[in-house]
Parts: structure tokens; C-alpha cells; sequence
């Protein structure tokens, strides 16, 4: 028994070592939700994020979303497809406090961080059909490589960040 608890030790901080020596690149990670009325509407107890760690040093890649949770990671190569809902409370006269939340379709490269594209939930319900392709269903088809080219040319709106980003190899 002695020396099974040894070899799962051993492991468990190979692993560790391994995740704090991983380079740079996208991560996922959990965080609390903070908004009283979101938990006390929803239940909705935590968030899954996207950062981008960075030359050591590590951010939320969608921070522009003040509250944002990813539904769906559907990983391709070095491309993800995720589907995720920014959301808040909305507040009226008539109704009073409701949870209100907005789906988008991102698409990022995985080491670099680089935000390719942005679309709504139809985007999202597809499949990758080649190494570069998403293909929504009856809709046309997002290639990731023309979209970085796009990126690059300055014709996003994500700025000079992203570009940056999407000019790294």
C-alpha cells in the first residue's frame, strides 16, 4: 500500500510540474459568479473562462464580457469552436430583475490566443469538416485560415491586440 500511495505521489507532482513548466497558450479555468442576483435567479454558482497564458503571465481572453460562461469546447488541431453566453440582469418596471443572457460562436487559435472570428449561435451548431473548417449547418463555411488573413489585413474589430496575437507562430 505504501508504496501505491508513493507512486500516485510521485505522479500527481510530475503532473503539477508538467502543468507549471506548459508554455504559452490557451486554458480554461472555473471562477465564482459574483452577481447576487444572477446566483439567487439562476443557482448559477460558477463561470468557466478562457485565458491566454502569455510570456508567464496569464489573462481572461474575453474580459471585454464583464460576466461570460462557455457552454461548448469543440476542439479541432490547433482551432476551437466555442460557444459561449454573455450575460446579466435585466431590469424593468413591469417584470422587475430577470436573467438575460446573449450566445456567440468564437473561434481562437489555440497557442496564440488569436480571436478569428465571432458569430451567433446558428454559427455554432456545426462541425469541424476539415482541419481549417467549420461548417454550420445551412450556412457558409468559416474557413480559420482566411479568417486569420482577415485578422492580420486589420479588418477585424477585436484591435491591435488581436492582431498581434494572430502575426505570433
Amino acid at each position: 500500500m505504501r508504496q501505491y500511495n508513493k507512486a500516485v505521489m510521485l505522479a500527481l507532482l510530475a503532473g503539477l510540474a508538467c502543468q507549471s513548466a506548459a508554455g504559452d497558450g490557451v486554458r480554461f479555468g472555473r471562477v465564482p459568479v459574483k452577481d447576487a442576483d444572477v446566483v439567487a435567479l439562476t443557482n448559477k454558482r460558477w463561470d468557466k473562462r478562457v485565458y491566454l497564458r502569455e510570456n508567464g503571465k496569464q489573462f481572461d481572453l474575453f474580459a471585454a464580457y464583464e460576466n461570460y460562461d462557455i457552454e461548448t469546447i469543440i476542439r479541432r488541431g490547433r482551432y476551437l469552436a466555442l460557444f459561449l453566453f454573455s450575460y446579466g440582469i435585466a431590469e424593468d418596471m413591469e417584470e422587475g430583475k430577470r436573467y438575460h443572457e446573449v450566445p456567440h460562436c468564437m473561434f481562437v487559435e489555440r497557442r496564440t490566443g488569436c480571436v478569428l472570428g465571432e458569430g451567433s449561435q446558428f454559427t455554432c451548431d456545426g462541425e469541424w469538416v476539415q482541419a481549417a473548417v467549420w461548417q454550420p449547418r445551412d450556412r457558409e463555411a468559416w474557413n480559420m485560415r482566411a479568417l486569420r488573413k482577415q485578422v492580420l489585413a486589420g479588418t477585424d474589430k477585436e484591435g491591435a491586440e488581436n492582431r498581434r496575437r494572430c502575426g505570433m507562430r
